[in-house]
């Protein structure tokens, strides 16, 4: 990810400037106080009115959009201060028109109305994802006290009608008013799709009036959608709206938008049907000498898929329009680096100059909730990828984008997501990229244990395989041997602070190999609890799935960066001279979405725990939250049992 950033200001007033604002008589409750305050007792601000109005004209024949936005915050104490700061984006599809802010700050039974002076202007990308260079307007409103209001006017404007356009009823705060209205002349054709939880607070009206089709939806929403690491993206539950021109007509003429997945596939077709038209000499030539000796087409595949991984950087930025379409295959190669349109661009090429079947594809990640199939809207993407057909002609995925990723590991980022591949002017296929089972993301961590004095010290063993194998490798990449336990303690962490990696000795793997192993040496100091001459030995070293705290009141959904099986191994040898007593009794939570087992077993002198937790979902929700806290519940009770150890000989 690039950040461009290039900050100016717009002109700066000397004077302040002050406007009374009438509407209130001393002792009335300010701009309705007390009744908000009262309403939403646990929040400094809350959004008192939200509103967007949607203008679709058609100007030459062609639509063309206009954005009225309108934002108004209340600051229910003098804590809501801290919200003063604030801003606005716009990218090359919403254009930025105009864009006006304001503090109402309570004097007297008025308003003072006290603009913001400063805009503070930066430019970003998205993480090398297809949507175009963003603006940001930051800014501070002035003057926040209890009372106050906050309030933005934003206008955005598009000349495209091929781009959808969405509208949230849920925001951080609570909001009072939720209002959003399309309007446009009755030859143009609207479809529309609601998404997210608790849609039923949205109603919906629509009127015919002077030639004009006025769509509304307005809402009431007294929740806070505060995100956290555990939680999806907010367009998975957060109530809100797609809109999307369908298509106009204009002087007995009918022109598609997008209608269908037939026309969206019509639209991102042409952006790359002109390029890579001819095949190059050195694209050509660099390809035959690194396929030379592949026996098989999926080695060919994936000496190409390699080759780019490793010598084209990944590079994220964006151009404007030009951020939907891959740049020359040719282009790439000469620069060595690129987005992920040009790495796919680079890997098709290189494929078809062996004569393998290879196509561009389309697919949204995990970050958003759309669906080809469901509504087919420029939303429905922001990733490309390039695709191999297999000698059963079945979909192989490659992305360019990762660096340590096998051939055969999908990133876990759009596993489950629907892809749409382009098999030529008229044909295109879409695809439900699999999702890894647990098995595929194995870590197995094999620990063996002795007590010297009441210090455990021991060896361990660990490999990874699936989605936390590439993040191992690259961890590891470039370290020095001192600097790899402190590499260990972040990837891998252990239950206690006090566990001390001694030394770590990666073992190696052929190349591209499907694990990632390491040994090394640890101890543990002052581990051992002692009460009334007894030893107390807890041997859940381990304890996966780590910090995952869900409150008895959660209600937004939890989600699983991948899929994964965990397995943790301790095995303890009794020293001369102690014996223990009562094991703990195996434990287990069935569930197809999550599991785990724990078993301890005595052989001679040795005691070993083991544990394996499973866990296999992308996103669980309601219920299933509440299952899923009961697991964890369960086994950090067992992870908490120790293992009493009795001397048998006085010495």
């Amino acid at each position: 990810m690039t950040n461009k950033k290039n900050n100016c200001h717009l002109p700066f007033l000397f004077m302040l400037c002050i406007v009374m604002i009438p509407g209130m008589t001393d002792g009335q409750d300010t701009g309705g106080l007390k009744h908000f305050s009262d309403k939403y007792p646990n929040n400094s601000v809350i959004l008192t009115s939200y509103k967007e109005d949607l203008v679709i004209r058609m100007i030459d024949g062609k639509p063309e959009l206009d954005i009225s936005e309108y934002k108004e915050l209340l600051a229910l104490n003098d804590n809501a201060a801290f919200f003063a700061e604030s801003g606005a984006r716009f990218g090359s599809v919403y254009k930025f028109k105009d864009i006006e802010a304001y503090s109402l700050v309570p004097d007297n039974g008025t308003y003072k109305k006290i603009p913001v002076k400063n805009f503070n202007k930066t430019t970003e990308t998205s993480d090398g994802l297809f949507y175009d260079d963003v603006i940001s307007y930051n800014f501070t409103f002035p003057s926040v006290i209890k009372g106050s209001k906050m309030i933005t006017r934003i206008r955005r404007t598009s000349d495209d009608p091929v781009f959808a356009y969405r509208f949230f009823f849920g925001d951080y705060f609570p909001c009072d008013e939720y209002r959003f209205t399309l309007t446009c002349p009755e030859n143009v054709e609207i479809k529309y799709k609601v998404y997210g939880r608790d849609t039923s607070i949205i109603n919906f009206s629509t009127l015919v009036k002077g030639g004009k089709k006025i769509y509304t939806w307005c809402a009431s929403n007294p929740k806070s959608y505060i995100n956290d690491d555990q939680a999806p993206d907010g367009a998975y539950y957060m109530p809100h709206i797609v809109v999307q021109i369908a298509g106009y007509s204009c002087k007995g003429n009918s022109t598609a938008v997008i209608s269908s997945l037939d026309d969206l596939y019509k639209i991102v077709y042409k952006r790359i049907s002109s390029i890579n038209l001819s095949e190059s000499k050195e694209i050509k030539v660099l390809t035959d000498s690194l396929t030379a000796g592949a026996e098989s087409n999926i080695d060919r595949v994936g000496k190409i898929f390699s080759w780019v991984q490793k010598n084209i950087k990944y590079v994220a930025f964006e151009d404007g329009a030009n951020g939907y379409i891959p740049r020359e295959a040719t282009l790439v190669l000469q620069r060595k680096y690129g987005d992920c349109k040009d790495k796919t661009s680079l890997l098709v090429a290189m494929m078809r100059s062996q004569g393998l079947n290879a196509s561009f594809a389309w697919v949204g990640s995990r970050e958003i909730p759309y669906r080809f199939t469901e509504f087919p809207t420029e939303f429905d993407s922001n990733h490309m990828i390039a695709i191999w057909w297999d000698d059963n002609d079945n979909p192989v995925v490659l992305d360019g984008t990762t660096l340590h990723n096998r051939l055969e590991d999908v990133p876990s980022f759009i596993q489950g997501k629907e892809c749409l591949i382009e098999r030529g002017l008229a044909d295109y296929r879409v695809f439900t990229i699999p999702v890894a089972s647990p098995e595929r993301n194995t870590v197995y961590d094999s620990l063996t244990v002795e007590l010297k004095g009441d210090t455990l010290t021991g060896i361990g063993s660990a490999y990874i395989t699936g989605e936390k194998r590439p993040y191992m490798i690259e961890s590891f990449d470039g370290k020095e041997p001192a600097d790899l336990p402190a590499t260990i303690n972040k990837q891998m962490p252990k239950a206690s602070n006090k566990f001390i990696i001694e030394s770590v000795d990666p073992v190696e793997t052929e190349s591209g190999g499907q694990i990632f192993k390491y040994n090394y040496k640890f101890y543990l100091p002052d581990y051992l609890s002692e009460y009334n001459n007894v030893s107390y030995l807890n041997l859940n070293l381990d304890r996966f799935p780590n910090n995952v705290n869900i409150k008895e009141d959660r209600w937004t959904p939890m989600e699983l960066n991948y899929t994964t099986q965990h397995v943790f191994v301790c095995t303890f040898i009794i020293p001369d001279g102690y014996e223990a007593r009562d094991i703990p009794k195996d434990s287990s939570y069935e569930n197809s979405l999550f599991s785990y087992k724990q078993s301890y077993t005595v052989t001679g002198r040795e005691i070993k725990v083991k544990t394996i937790v499973t866990l296999n979902f992308q996103v669980i929700e309601n219920n299933e939250v509440s299952q899923f806290r009961e697991m964890l519940s369960q086994l950090n009770s067992y992870y908490n049992k120790t293992i009493p150890i009795y001397k048998t000989v006085t010495k």
